[in-house]
């Protein structure tokens, strides 16, 4: 099965990103929101889910379409945080 993939072509050029690549850069983004608690218990579990190949789902989702991309992230959230302002 081919893999899934969003392009964005402008005047400036084409850019081309695979579905697992956004997956890694939402999971990123959402490492460095203070008060999102980190699933493995360290810092480095975020970088090795991405360059040691371990998927990231559950916690992230992602759907590609013709005209959009939606995430879907499982957070836990630390206690102390609130969580409208966390999420």
């Amino acid at each position: 099965m081919a893999e899934k993939r969003v392009e964005l072509i402008d005047e400036d050029g084409r850019i081309s990103m695979a579905e697992d690549v956004i997956s890694s850069i939402a999971r990123i983004a959402a490492e460095k929101v203070d008060g999102i608690a980190q699933p493995s218990g360290s810092a480095s579990g975020g970088l090795m889910s991405i360059f040691g190949g371990e998927d990231v789902a559950p916690n992230i989702k992602t759907e590609l379409s013709d005209d959009d991309v939606r995430i879907e992230l499982r957070i836990s959230v630390e206690y102390g945080y609130p969580v409208h302002e966390v999420a």
